[in-house]
């Protein structure tokens, strides 16, 4: 039985928290002892916590909740610290819980924190980074910090063959000690969880957007491009599912909605416990980052039958043949507006993305793929590449 530890700084729901619970839910008992280590999951408004839907037999450690008791002064202190640099200060409780214990292979999440905890406090035969970007492109992280532990790691996990590609050539360090493993998701269960209600009864197209609000989610685009086809007189519901908790770039939204009269019609839901009505029932599925490297909504979408039109970032580019399996579309709104207006108004266009996309699974391919590499010799596969 292999002992694996995964360290991550909150589990709140995300593409790459909710692409780790996907993992660790399809990880048997029999076969591997589990720790996941909570770094810093304080209470965050408009965010919905995974930790409720942890499987039973993953050990979960909760830095926060081993402190919530320490003075007001302390948490606001580690808080204010973790916004501001992404770090935690004297994780002592995180430390002891490991401190005893030597794992097979420990596993740090993101790109977005320090890999430091793991790297300094873990003992384990194989350490890990997995990213869920493109370094190429993304601005979500800061290289100095994350290569600062390079030395501690053996590889970096990536989730998709583009953005690992992309960002193996712009950090040579990364040359032969990358891999990709693809996001999972639990397919029966998101069918299960699309049957739950039905969340509109609209006589306009609808599409839905899954994406807590974040510069490089672009929602700004996103009101030019539903502009553009207003101003064509094409009508339809555009729901934004995702946190608000960047109150600013809300706010700014928000704005910008009621300066060009849309609030009708182009909306924000904030955080939903269970978007996958959304997504079923939706027209069509809006994937439009600056940069992604998986989006797990493309794959989710994908599973429920349902038609996607995204922006060409690494992972979608993976994930979707253009007017195949979905549409792909440039960076810019003029783009966007033309092939959505075209996926709206063209029925068959629809249909036949719906039919080449029926019985599509994801999960079994990227359980193989994290299979083999726990079960490398990771020292010797990194010298043989």
């Amino acid at each position: 039985m292999k002992k694996l530890l995964f360290v991550i700084s909150q589990l709140y729901k995300g593409g790459a928290e909710t692409a780790l619970l996907n993992l660790l839910s399809s990880l048997s008992s029999e076969d591997f002892e589990i720790d996941l280590l909570l770094l810093n999951q304080y209470p965050v408004k408009d965010a919905v916590s995974l930790v409720p839907e942890i499987p039973k037999h993953i050990n979960v450690f909760d830095q926060w909740k081993k402190t919530y008791h320490f003075p007001l002064l302390y948490r606001l202190k580690r808080r204010l610290r973790y916004i501001m640099h992404g770090d935690l200060q004297d994780p002592q409780k995180a430390i002891q819980y490991v401190q005893n214990k030597v794992y097979d292979w420990a596993f740090h999440i993101g790109e977005w924190i320090s890999p430091e905890f793991c790297a300094k406090h873990v003992r384990a035969a194989n350490k890990a980074v997995w990213i869920h970007t493109d370094l190429s492109k993304s601005t979500n992280f800061n290289a100095d910090v994350l290569f600062s532990y390079d030395k501690d790691f053996s590889c970096y996990i990536f989730v998709s063959q583009n953005a690992m590609m992309n960002s193996v050539e712009k950090f040579p360090q990364l040359k032969g000690r990358a891999y990709c493993i693809h996001n999972i998701v639990d397919d029966q269960a998101i069918k299960a969880k699309s049957e739950a209600f039905v969340p509109f009864r609209e006589s306009l197209p609808v599409v839905v957007t899954c994406a807590n609000i974040r510069p490089e989610k672009n929602h700004m685009r996103q009101i030019e491009v539903m502009t553009m086809l207003k101003e064509k007189g094409i009508r339809f519901k555009w729901l934004n599912l995702g946190s608000t908790a960047d109150k600013i770039l809300y706010e700014k939204l928000v704005e910008e909605v009621e300066k060009r009269d849309l609030s009708q019609d182009f909306l924000f839901l904030g955080s939903v416990e269970n978007p996958y009505p959304y997504i079923k029932h939706a027209t069509a599925v809006a994937v439009l980052s600056d940069y992604e490297a998986w989006s797990l909504v493309i794959t989710e979408a994908k599973v429920l039958g349902v038609p996607v039109i995204a922006t060409k970032t690494a992972g979608a580019m993976e994930q979707i043949e253009h007017n195949v399996t979905g549409i792909l579309c440039e960076f810019d709104a003029e783009d966007i507006a033309l092939k959505m207006e075209n996926l709206l108004k063209w029925p068959a266009l629809k249909e036949k993305i719906r039919e080449n996309i029926a019985g599509f699974s994801s999960k079994a391919k990227a359980l193989d793929d994290f299979s083999r590499l726990i079960n490398l010799d990771i020292n010797q596969e990194v010298n043989r590449r």
